[in-house]
């Protein structure tokens, strides 16, 4: 909560240019995290048994607004995962 007020409080003192670059950035990383995400392999011995945390995070849209539960999830289940991309081996 805490970080969220920092993050509001430091936005309001951006110009509009410090601003849009930001939401660049922002972007920029939910794009490549996203990315990943989405090239896990579902059926991957590893990423089966978190797959329902998995599946929402594959929607691009679901990065738009991450709140602290889905930050917990992305924390929790997904990110132990980060090695489990396409080219993860299926055994």
């Amino acid at each position: 909560m805490l970080s969220r007020l920092v993050a509001e409080q430091v936005k309001q003192d951006l110009d509009d240019d410090e601003r849009q670059a930001l939401q660049a950035v922002r972007k920029y990383q939910l794009d490549l995290l996203h990315h990943h995400v989405s090239g896990m392999n579902l059926d991957n011995f590893i990423v089966r048994p978190q797959r329902r945390y998995v599946e929402p995070f594959i929607k691009r849209d679901y990065w738009d607004a991450i709140d602290d539960n889905k930050h917990a999830k992305l924390e929790t289940y997904v990110s132990i995962l980060s090695g489990c991309d396409s080219n993860c081996e299926e055994i």
